[in-house]
């Protein structure tokens, strides 16, 4: 059996796919269709993701040299295929359908997304590669129909945005709106202490933030919290030198284990869906 690596099958794409780009993203090697570099990553043609994400084991991807293509049809290739398009699975479950998800060279469904029409195959050999190569170049010409033109207002909403986001953490954190009514029912004037509270305060001096996704809206929100003394962490793929100011670049893993309190301000994709969990 003739292997082949990850990055031969990345390569392949990029020559072969004219305005496709690399991006690793969320822990996955993304391929994405971004003509010009337009927007900052693209639309996806095709992932390989290389270990178990907590709410996608089933390909039991931490295999030693184990890993898995993941890429978008149509629904119409999709139903050719497998028959049927599957409901989407509650987080942390697979779709339901009857593969074993962790066979290697043989294209299957995908195990979470393949309600979306993604399939995948695990260490394909050099045979199966050329046999997937007429979906890889579908969902190529997928990614283009869906083309693009984007006008993208980057300054719209992030100061607003950012401000939205610390104020529900200092709701979390005092419950301004329970202890607004029950201040106009007469809970604090009929209390016997001078201090009247109903829930324990929450005190974000000197603690730690995250922010998972540093971009205009992440910085705006860093600003806040620097200026109340917090901890800033943050994750985010690309790194700049404005956030590098506002925050400390660390990895996902180091941001989860740190923070007191996270923000999400990343793109809803694949590779981030669920990403923040009950596990």
């Amino acid at each position: 059996m003739d292997k082949l690596t990850s990055d031969e099958i990345l390569q392949y794409c990029l020559e072969n796919l004219s305005g496709t780009v690399f991006h690793s993203c969320y822990g996955e090697k993304c391929i994405f269709y971004n003509p010009e570099n337009k927007l900052k990553h693209g639309i996806y043609v095709l992932t390989i993701k290389e270990k178990d994400g907590n709410n996608d084991k089933s390909s039991n991807l931490n295999r030693e040299g184990i890993f898995r293509i993941n890429f978008g049809v149509t629904k119409n290739t999709f139903i050719n295929k497998f028959g049927f398009i599957p409901a989407r699975p509650l987080k942390g479950n697979t779709v339901d359908m009857q593969y074993d998800f962790s066979t290697l060279n043989m294209l299957l469904p995908h195990p979470v997304y393949a309600w979306m029409a993604w399939v995948s195959i695990l260490n394909p050999d050099k045979n199966s590669f050329y046999n997937i190569k007429q979906f890889i170049n579908e969902s190529y010409e997928y990614a283009k129909e869906k083309g693009i033109p984007v006008v993208n207002v980057p300054t719209y909403g992030t100061q607003i945005v950012g401000q939205y986001a610390v104020g529900l953490l200092l709701e979390i954190c005092s419950h301004y709106g329970h202890h607004d009514q029950t201040v106009k029912e007469g809970k604090w004037e009929n209390n016997q202490d001078w201090c009247y509270w109903d829930y324990p305060m929450i005190e974000l001096y000197g603690k730690t933030a995250g922010i998972i996704g540093l971009g205009r809206i992440g910085q705006a929100t860093a600003k806040i919290l620097n200026s109340m003394e917090m901890k800033v962490l943050a994750y985010d793929g690309h790194q700049t030198e404005s956030g590098k100011a506002l925050a400390e670049y660390v990895e996902l893993d180091e941001l989860l284990a740190k923070s007191d309190v996270i923000f999400l301000h990343c793109p809803l994709f694949p590779s981030t869906e669920g990403m923040i969990n009950k596990e």
